[in-house]
């Protein structure tokens, strides 16, 4: 319980922004902290990243895909999430019309699995109006 915040990023699910999303994010923590931070991307999709890698391989260094659901705590945790600097839950496109469903449900396990790492809730402090 109460594991301290990792310079870690983690992306859920994979659609045509997540490669524009990873770009930005590292240029945004280079210009800050001087380096590429890592990031995992949690996805059902098959991903080929070799094209990214070669055109950019920067970029790409210290990126790692983690194949599964990301509405499972197994997975969330297997990546990281519950201790992540920052969680990005996208669309999965795949999933056409439940695709909404599906980032509620990344979002809810999200939670309860952060709350259970930390042992307190996530979100606004009850006691403030």
């Amino acid at each position: 319980m109460g594991s301290s915040v990792q310079d870690l990023y983690v992306v859920c699910n994979w659609n045509d922004r997540t490669i524009e999303i990873i770009s930005e994010l590292r240029a945004l923590v280079l210009q800050k902290a001087g380096e590429y931070p890592p990031i995992s991307v949690i996805t059902t999709a098959d991903v080929n990243l070799e094209p990214y890698r070669e055109s950019e391989h920067d970029r790409f260094r210290f990126l790692d895909i983690i194949r599964g659901d990301p509405g499972r705590l197994v997975t969330l945790s297997r990546a990281g999430a519950f201790n992540a600097r920052a969680v990005i839950i996208l669309a999965d496109d795949d999933m056409g019309d439940r695709s909404d469903s599906k980032t509620l449900m990344t979002l809810l396990a999200f939670v309860r699995g952060w709350e259970k790492e930390h042992g307190t809730t996530l979100g606004p402090d009850s006691n403030q109006d």
